[in-house]
């Protein structure tokens, strides 16, 4: 889907936390572990580091109609694995049906 179609863009010329992500990373601070380059973010995180970014529960990233679906696209070009067990992990969850999109 074109992102001109899309309710909500996050561009990817700032740290997530500055889009409305809440950074979850694992011993490392979001501004030690990744970096802004002109192709978006690049992590960048050592032994035992991990970087994550999710929504605040109160606050979904996009309000979605439950009848219509939604489509979530990501875009990850991987330049290099530090460790067999590293990838990426993407999902979306439905809001609690007692919330209604805003």
């Amino acid at each position: 889907m074109a992102k001109a179609k899309l309710q909500t863009v996050y561009l990817m010329d700032r740290l997530l936390s500055q889009s409305g992500w809440r950074y979850n990373g694992t011993d490392v601070p979001e501004t030690d572990a990744v970096a802004t380059v002109p192709e978006g973010i690049r992590p960048v995180t050592g032994p035992g580091q991990r970087v994550r970014w999710v929504g605040e529960p109160d606050k979904p990233l996009a309000p979605t109609d439950p009848k219509r679906g939604l489509t979530a696209e990501i875009t990850l070009r991987a330049t290099r694995n530090t460790a067999a067990d590293r990838g990426i992990h993407f999902e979306t969850t439905p809001a609690p049906k007692s919330r209604s999109p805003s």
